[in-house]
């Protein structure tokens, strides 16, 4: 690690998110949430053509179309180490864990449970200096 990719304001030396590189781990995040979103995408417009008058997959396909675009929104702060990307990555990745383990798929809930831990451990680079806001 070069000197100059040091967060000076960082105690504990951690790279710096403004040094325009994207940490290998959030690009695979930013590609799973990418997949995740055309999987939630094409799901939620199956279900909307398959729904009849007034039922549920109708209002289920809504929330999934509406999850794809929370999550094509969260793949481009991800990607950018926007600072408000890291709140919304815990906010949909805790509700799609609590969904799997209301659902019953536990491997998809240990999956998850992975994500978050990765998010909780990467937070500091979500965090902008005063200087680097200044630019």
């Amino acid at each position: 690690m070069r000197s100059s990719d040091v967060d000076r304001s960082s105690s504990d030396g951690r790279r710096s998110s403004r040094t325009g590189r994207t940490p290998s781990g959030l690009k695979y995040l930013t590609g799973l949430t990418v997949l995740a979103a055309l999987v939630a995408g094409i799901s939620g417009i199956a279900s909307l053509v398959g729904a009849q008058g007034g039922s549920a997959d109708g209002v289920i396909g809504l929330i999934s179309i509406g999850a794809a675009v929370g999550l094509c929104c969260l793949a481009y702060g991800l990607w950018t180490v926007e600072p408000w990307a890291w709140r919304w990555g815990l906010a949909l990745y805790g509700l799609l864990t609590l969904a799997n383990i209301l659902s019953g798929n536990i491997l998809t809930v240990f999956f998850l449970l992975g994500v978050l831990v990765y998010l909780i451990y990467v937070r500091y680079d979500f965090r902008r200096t005063r200087h680097s806001r200044a630019r």
